[in-house]
């Protein structure tokens, strides 16, 4: 996360949970690409409100992430 050089807002990323790879004892090769997962950037006033997805991004590998850190430049 981060804050907008004016501290009015707030950027944040997330990404999809896949709960049911919590369960297995270790991945196989083959769990990696059964899982597409999807990022998001959200955009929100300081106090949380009026989150806006401003970005969004799939992977076909869980392990890859889509959208890394944020800059307000």
């Amino acid at each position: 996360m981060a804050w907008s050089p004016n501290g009015k807002q707030v950027a944040y990323t997330w990404m999809q949970n896949h709960p049911e790879l919590a369960k297995t004892d270790r991945l196989l090769a083959s769990d990696v690409a059964r899982f597409a997962t999807e990022s998001f950037l959200i955009v929100a006033d300081a106090d949380g409100r009026n989150a806006k997805t401003v970005m969004s991004g799939k992977s076909d590998n869980f392990t890859i992430r889509v959208i890394g850190s944020i800059d307000w430049r």
